[in-house]
């Protein structure tokens, strides 16, 4: 599978180790199950089919095995699959989200996590087609992705970032490729200060080494940290059930087929 698409092997070490407790995937992971739980009532979830769509390290699709749905999860490299193997899940391979081996209208349900980052404009309408072929009439789609391109840090390097792309050009291609916008807000409010004025410091020099020798920040976070801004992460999320928040270093949006 082609690199390009490919974090370095110390970044899935890295995240399969501390995805669990770390500040930043906990308050992803309430979010994303919010969602997935508030179109699929508990008594109908083995009834529907999930794709992850970028598993990573696993610890989403294997959650959500826990709970009954009948997911499959691919990712581009490798070494994710083989991590989210680790974690026990059933149904994972090695394919790009701009092909994914599935028939049409397969899945009640898509979410693709912090993924999009790696691909090029073009290769994320590719991506978008695929969601919508896969997708049933009523399905519907979920993602995550980091935002304000300023905002490129060592983290993204060591990912293999290609673009952290704008809210508008992402609702822009969702439009195009035949999705309705249910919900587009920014995430990490209320952290943008302390995290932006991070990312630009960490800039400083970055350009002149190369991806593979990039250490991400994933494991900077101590316990203590992480009990502090874990409960910030809870607010803001139980705020975004209601409300789009107007700046922030991610994006989540929610949108289904027209």
């Amino acid at each position: 599978m082609d690199k390009e698409f490919q974090m370095n092997t110390a970044e899935y070490e890295a995240m399969y180790r501390v995805e669990k407790d770390h500040w930043w995937y906990r308050g992803l992971r309430d979010i994303l199950f919010y969602w997935t739980s508030k179109f699929f009532p508990k008594a109908a979830i083995n009834q529907i089919r999930f794709l992850d769509a970028g598993c990573g390290t696993g610890i989403n699709l294997s959650e959500h095995e826990k709970r009954g749905v009948n997911i499959w999860g691919i990712d581009a490299s490798e070494d994710a699959v083989a991590f989210t193997q680790k974690r026990g899940a059933k149904n994972v391979s090695q394919a790009l989200i701009q092909n994914l081996p599935f028939k049409n209208q397969f899945f009640d349900l898509i979410y693709c996590m912090d993924v999009i980052v790696m691909l090029h404009e073009i290769e994320v309408k590719e991506a978008l087609l695929e969601f919508k072929r896969c997708l049933k009439p009523s399905g519907r789609l979920l993602f995550n992705s980091a935002t304000l391109h300023f905002l490129y840090s060592s983290h993204d390097v060591a990912s293999h970032v290609v673009s952290r792309h704008s809210k508008k050009k992402l609702e822009n291609l969702l439009h195009e490729t035949g999705f309705v916008l249910e919900k587009s807000t920014y995430r990490l409010f209320f952290f943008f200060p302390l995290l932006a004025a991070v990312k630009l410091v960490q800039k400083i020099g970055l350009r002149s080494k190369k991806a593979e020798k990039v250490k991400g920040d994933l494991e900077k976070t101590n316990p203590v940290v992480n009990r502090i801004l874990y409960p910030v992460m809870k607010l803001e999320n139980f705020l975004l059930r209601w409300v789009n928040l107007p700046i922030g270093t991610s994006l989540f949006i929610v949108a289904r087929l027209k």
